[in-house]
């Protein structure tokens, strides 16, 4: 406060007319970060296609001094990207990763136009049977296209063109 209130005082500032406590400016953080979440979820525009990624990272916690996996949900579409949410996880396991993204999902309203996902190659994630993206796969009854597939969809895409051109000349059928 030493520092705070002659600068204040230099820049024309009334330091009456001014908070200095730590915890109401804490309170106002907190009340504009809830505007501003609240502002983004009333002018979100929902669309058909979504592609959800996500990458857990073992952080230490902002409240407490333990460590604890910060898992970010980004929703990306035709281009843009918007975070839509960072759980807080206790465990990095599949079903604590799998609640918070489909809660995330949920909360936004677009749980039903995700198509796509896409994450980094942890076992906690890629688990044939009980990994994250099956286990989303599974709540939603849906097969969803994820990175690895995405290279499937390409290269069976570059095996059927050229195919396609090796059986054109070899019977000689002329491009249309």
């Amino acid at each position: 406060m030493f520092i705070i209130a002659p600068v204040l005082l230099a820049v024309g500032i009334q330091i009456e007319d001014t908070t200095l406590s730590c915890s109401s400016i804490q309170r106002a953080h907190m009340l504009q970060r809830k505007n501003i979440a609240k502002g983004l979820k009333d002018n979100f525009k929902t669309h058909d296609k979504y592609v959800v990624h996500w990458d857990g990272k073992m952080l230490n916690d902002l409240v407490g001094s333990k460590s604890v996996e910060q898992l970010p949900v980004i929703l990306t579409e035709f281009g843009t990207e918007q975070l839509h949410g960072v759980a807080k996880n206790n465990s990095v396991t599949a079903d604590s990763q799998t609640s918070a993204i489909l809660s995330t999902m949920s909360e936004w309203g677009i749980i039903n136009y995700v198509k796509a996902m896409c994450f980094d190659t942890t076992a906690v994630n890629t688990g044939i049977h009980n990994g994250t993206c099956k286990a989303i796969e599974k709540t939603l009854e849906r097969e969803l296209i994820c990175r690895h597939h995405i290279f499937e969809i390409i290269l069976r895409s570059a095996i059927e063109y050229t195919s396609c051109v090796i059986w054109a000349k070899r019977t000689n059928v002329q491009k249309v």
